[in-house]
């Protein structure tokens, strides 16, 4: 809703989980972006619950298929050591 992602640095035990909640997130900002969506997704939410949700399904496996490749990238580009 606010257009902005948070992390909380603290809140992950390694980089790999920062960029995999980056990507779920970010997932969810190309996801939910109208109000019927977002409507649709607690709907969701408040029948099916938080795993079975179809939004936090795909938020899932989208950052599962792409944290390893963003890592790789930044590797790649001399940002990780």
């Amino acid at each position: 809703r606010s257009k902005t992602i948070t992390l909380y640095w603290g809140s992950h035990a390694s980089l790999k989980e920062v960029v995999n909640t980056l990507i779920h997130e970010y997932q969810h900002f190309l996801d939910i972006r109208t109000n019927q969506e977002d409507k649709a997704y607690d709907k969701e939410l408040k029948q099916i619950g938080y795993q079975d949700n179809s939004y936090e399904k795909r938020a899932r496996q989208v950052a599962d298929r792409w944290e390893k490749a963003c890592l790789q990238d930044l590797a790649q580009k001399g940002l990780l050591k």
